[in-house]
């Protein structure tokens, strides 16, 4: 294969069909049944399916005709498990990502071989048809998702407690390193006194969000995003993740940062995005905007699904905000999130970056990201007592953020004391506790 990947150009790819988001058939079980079963949900429409067609000795072609993909996928916590939770439990988890693995095999038409952490695919291309328009190139970004989904999406339940496997995969490519992520993710055991305590709490906080996406209980609240001279003109809506609990929206964004620590985050917003679509699909009218962690914004295999949606219906792309939010340091280089942000924009969303002046290298990133929108906090700019968060003031930030972006949004309007000095120093629109109210439209998750 090329050492220029096309099939990463998402910009430009075909509509596929975005797989595990249906009931429960990105779950072990269900893949005995069919590599990627044939449901069709009423209002998600898929132009790309996988068909496996009976073959003939006389119909097969000659071997190496068609081709086969290699796809090397790596449990990359195992080495934090086993330091954590100790070796049983390690061997435990690597054995249910094994039993998933050979029941992709086998309804997948590949063979897999496993040794330590790695799972080795390889899958017979032949045995694959396409029905409308994908390329051959988009093989290995579809088999990347839906081989990630299988083996790393769901907890895997050992006594008393709840693991999450993390699982990259990646087709076998010029210059690829396939072992580079686990060796990476391996050095992280060395940080912290009181490591270990942190991690088994990570783990919890993160299975019981995941338990709690399975069993459809997450939802969104929402905030609206208002013009500055008028706060009846609303641009668009801020969905906000929420955990249903005893009826009530319980927000649970603080939740991820233990996510990101453990490296499961791109899977939550997935499912973010992807809810956010479904969302806009049911409300025509709507302009919505989701978060994104910085540690999600780089292109890779999670986002096949989400590109193909945007690409089959632009003018819902239009509708939509993507903000990336840096409550961790940007793992991805400057070059990686670039590309993630302008191939999300040449789909026809809107980018933003969230917290401008909070922290982190996001100062840096705002010069070079190239996004449409920024968002700044004025909550982190009032003094505290003991000093101030940010040296920079609000006037100057918002005159900063204007020389590299369209739009300057001013987050955490409680007052009209807020929302005027906002103005005054330049904001393009308000979003805070002023604004929320019973009046923004229920955009709750949907149930599927």
């Amino acid at each position: 294969m090329a050492s220029k990947n096309p099939a990463y150009e998402l910009s430009r790819s075909a509509s596929i069909r975005p797989t595990g988001q249906e009931g429960d058939d990105s779950k072990c079980d269900a893949c005995k049944e069919s590599f990627d079963d044939q449901r069709q949900t009423e209002d998600r429409p898929r132009s790309y399916q996988w068909s496996m067609p009976t073959r003939t000795d006389a119909q097969a072609e000659p071997a190496g005709s068609v081709g086969e993909l290699c796809v090397v996928a790596t449990i990359v916590n195992l080495r934090e498990i086993e330091q954590v939770y100790g070796e049983t439990t390690a061997l435990g988890v690597r054995h249910a990502v094994y039993e998933r693995a050979r029941a992709l095999s086998r309804s997948g038409r590949a063979t897999v071989a496993t040794t330590g952490a790695h799972i080795v695919f390889i899958f017979d291309l032949s045995y694959l048809s396409y029905k409308g328009d994908a390329s051959e190139q988009l093989c290995g970004p579809i088999i990347e998702h839906r081989v990630v989904k299988v083996l790393g999406a769901h907890v895997v339940p050992l006594g008393d407690a709840a693991i999450m496997p993390v699982v990259r995969a990646s087709a076998m490519r010029s210059g690829y390193q396939p072992f580079q992520d686990f060796i990476d993710a391996a050095n992280l055991a060395t940080a912290g006194h009181h490591w270990c305590e942190r991690y088994k709490a990570d783990m919890v906080v993160a299975a019981t969000v995941f338990v709690a996406l399975e069993e459809k209980r997450l939802d969104f609240d929402r905030e609206p995003v208002c013009a500055a001279g008028d706060s009846q003109d609303v641009t668009y809506y801020e969905v906000l993740l929420c955990e249903i609990r005893n009826g009530q929206r319980i927000r649970i964004g603080s939740l991820v940062g233990a996510i990101e620590r453990l490296g499961m985050v791109r899977r939550l917003d997935e499912w973010v995005v992807d809810s956010t679509i479904a969302a806009l699909r049911r409300n025509p009218a709507l302009r919505l905007g989701c978060n994104v962690s910085a540690h999600s914004a780089t292109l890779d295999a999670w986002w096949t699904p989400i590109a193909s949606q945007l690409h089959a219906d632009r003018h819902l792309a239009s509708r939509l905000t993507i903000e990336i939010t840096e409550t961790a340091a940007m793992t991805s280089t400057t070059e990686e999130a670039r590309n993630f942000v302008r191939t999300f924009q040449a789909l026809g969303c809107q980018m933003a970056l969230d917290d401008l002046g909070k922290g982190h290298n996001n100062l840096i990133a705002l010069i070079g990201l190239g996004v449409d929108i920024v968002k700044i906090d004025l909550r982190c700019l009032r003094q505290e007592e003991g000093g101030t968060r940010s040296p920079l003031g609000l006037r100057p930030l918002i005159q900063f953020a204007k020389t590299y972006a369209a739009s300057v949004i001013v987050e955490g309007i409680e007052t009209e004391d807020d929302a005027q000095q906002a103005r005054e120093c330049g904001a393009t629109c308000l979003q805070g506790y002023l604004y929320s109210g019973p009046s923004a439209p229920d955009i709750g998750a949907e149930k599927r």
